[in-house]
């Protein structure tokens, strides 16, 4: 662990820093910006709609059976 906060100290880090938090270590980690799709996942994306169309998950059968037995 000493050789791992020595690195942090001495290297640039892309925004992760130790820090405490309620008295204890915890790593933090800065938010990124967000990235351009790429243009493969985005053809990728294109051709499963195309084939299979959108599933809306919250109206499957098994997770509205889930659903109904949280909320009774």
């Amino acid at each position: 662990m000493d050789r791992f906060e020595q690195a942090l100290a001495e290297s640039p880090t892309g925004g992760v820093a130790i820090v405490n938090k309620h008295g204890e270590p915890w790593i933090r980690i800065s938010p990124r910006s967000e990235q351009e799709k790429q243009e493969s996942l985005l053809a990728v994306k294109a051709e499963i709609e195309r084939r299979w169309g959108t599933i809306d998950l919250l109206e499957h059968p098994e997770v509205r059976r889930v659903r109904h037995r949280l909320h009774r």
